[in-house]
């Protein structure tokens, strides 16, 4: 970027305030690019000028790249990096997609807030999504959201303090000694020799 806004007072009265656009930086010596800005006083023209240090200082200290950083490439660059097997790598990609359409591929990282995530459960529910897809969607926008900590495109994650549906785990049923009885009793009625040596 590297420039600097210069506001030049009036020439006489009937001139208007003026700021005029240099590059310090990228080229040698003082020189004048882009156009001039003119202002009836001289109140609205440092107003002006101060607005576009604010600008200048935080491009300088990463707020534009913040701010710039859409969710849709990060989220789908994001997904492309990942090393798990070839079904699992499917299932991100197919998650991911499904968080693009519900942010918005110009969404930008930094402004997705946990009432955004508690609007999107309460969307998959109300369209009959079970727990298991919920728990699956925020856990990818969860990891989603720690790599753009640790790009330093966001401070926090929007997905802490939203509750997860609880994890469905199906133990298998053990088989009881009456149904084992039944199954011999069958077999044996059938002819199969139960006996073992």
């Amino acid at each position: 970027m590297g420039t600097c806004y210069l506001m030049k007072g009036r020439e006489n009265a009937a001139k208007p305030y003026r700021a005029e656009w240099y590059d310090f930086f990228s080229k040698p010596g003082k020189r004048k690019i882009g156009g001039t800005k003119t202002f009836a006083t001289l109140r609205e023209g440092n107003r002006w000028w101060q607005d576009m240090e604010r600008e200048n200082a935080a491009y300088f200290r990463g707020e534009a790249r913040v701010r710039s950083c859409k969710f849709g490439p990060f989220a789908t660059a994001w997904a492309d990096d990942l090393a798990y097997s070839e079904n699992t790598n499917k299932s991100y990609r197919s998650n991911v997609r499904a968080l693009i359409k519900h942010f918005g591929e110009e969404t930008p990282v930094a402004a997705i807030t946990a009432a955004d995530v508690r609007a999107m459960k309460a969307d998959l529910k109300r369209r009959g999504r079970s727990d298991g897809t919920i728990r699956v969607r925020l856990v990818v926008l969860n990891k989603l959201m720690q790599a753009a900590i640790v790009e330093g495109l966001r401070s926090d994650d929007p997905t802490q303090g939203v509750e997860r549906p609880a994890e469905v785990r199906h133990r298998a049923r053990i088989v009881t000694l009456d149904e084992i009885l039944q199954v011999v009793e069958k077999l044996d009625e059938r002819g199969h020799d139960m006996t073992w040596s």
